[in-house]
């Protein structure tokens, strides 16, 4: 989809809402005002100051209810979010997780700044000032979550602990990176079987909080992770009239005693 046309309604089934808007669709000289407007409606409102002055950018976007996941590609571009624009909005508290495919940016926020380079995600907040800084043509992979669930979903009590904060792809986070960027690719050619892999994806999601919650400390990882898949089953079995501990113990594969235990340890939990 093109320019400013509204969004489509989701097939009630499986397929996400989606959307793609080019600033080829308008004319040169109003190709910042346009990008503005265009990033404001696929995340929140920034300022935004091209390096170029011929500037271009593209956003694909896919929403599927628990998540959104976009893929921006623009020139070289700096943009800032402060606290008078965050005051002027009354949009929800999101997470954005960027996945670096091609070139390389800096991310400031709550006093830390991150490299973002293919390789390393970073985490970043709307509902906090923040800047991005891009000096050179880019392109990502980004992870939208609302961010009081996600904290919640990972265990996690909501901090700035997280926040432009470079955290490695490697090991277990190669395959959510990996999830991430195929789920992206194939969004915007097929919709619904995309659509179909979503649930998946909030899964994974928490799992990349919790990965980043050991990098800055928190230790006991498997107590994370246990509650995360006791949540996530919870989730998706609310349905089931004979559901209790037992059940859940046994959608989780351990004993009732061990799952009761271990989401009660489990560390800064809301």
């Amino acid at each position: 989809m093109e320019g400013g046309d509204k969004v489509p309604e989701r097939d009630a089934a499986t397929s996400p809402e989606t959307a793609t808007w080019s600033t080829h669709a308008v004319d040169a000289d109003a190709a910042v005002d346009y990008w503005r407007s265009v990033r404001r409606q696929a995340y929140v409102d920034v300022a935004p100051s091209p390096y170029d002055r011929s500037f271009s950018g593209e956003i694909s976007y896919a929403d599927y209810g628990d998540f959104a996941l976009s893929v921006k590609r623009a020139s070289g571009e700096k943009v800032s979010r402060s606290s008078t624009l965050i005051s002027r909005g009354a949009e929800a508290e999101y997470l954005y997780a960027l996945f670096q495919s091609r070139g390389t940016g800096v991310v400031t926020q709550a006093g830390h700044s991150a490299e973002v380079r293919p390789g390393r995600v970073v985490i970043y907040a709307s509902a906090r000032p923040f800047s991005l800084d891009y000096r050179d043509p880019y392109e990502q992979v980004v992870v939208h979550l609302p961010a009081e669930r996600a904290f919640a979903d990972a265990g996690l009590r909501p901090s700035t602990d997280l926040l432009a904060v470079e955290i490695p792809v490697d090991g277990a986070l190669s395959s959510v990176s990996a999830f991430f960027q195929s789920l992206a690719a194939t969004q915007t050619t097929d919709p619904e079987g995309a659509g179909l892999l979503a649930p998946y994806g909030a899964n994974l999601a928490s799992s990349l909080l919790a990965y980043a919650a050991r990098t800055r400390g928190v230790q006991d990882l498997s107590l994370l992770l246990q509650r995360e898949r006791a949540l996530a089953y919870l989730r998706h079995h609310l349905g089931y009239p004979d559901l209790d501990v037992d059940r859940i113990a046994v959608g989780c594969h351990v004993c009732p005693a061990a799952l009761c235990t271990d989401c009660s340890r489990a560390p800064d939990k809301p």
